[in-house]
């Protein structure tokens, strides 16, 4: 197998990526957990979590929506 220059910079753009991706999810979990929403629960996981690891979330206005109902007790996502 013979390793390319593009190939090793495609791959280091997508590392790039993945490591900024999860830069800023981080900070989303950091500001939900200030709000006092416990994301180590099965149904957070379920209802939130899952969807954003499998990027169901089409917009901001749509992730808050569901995570307001989600507070509201509603039942969202998976769950």
């Amino acid at each position: 197998m013979k390793v390319t220059k593009g190939i090793t910079k495609t791959f280091e753009q997508y590392m790039a990526v993945k490591t900024k991706e999860h830069k800023l999810m981080s900070e989303i979990y950091k500001w939900m957990n200030a709000q006092g929403i416990d994301t180590t629960t099965n149904e957070f996981a379920d209802a939130i979590a899952a969807r954003i690891g499998y990027n169901e979330f089409d917009s901001a206005e749509h992730f808050f929506n569901e995570l307001q109902r989600y507070i509201d007790g509603e039942q969202v996502g998976y769950g």
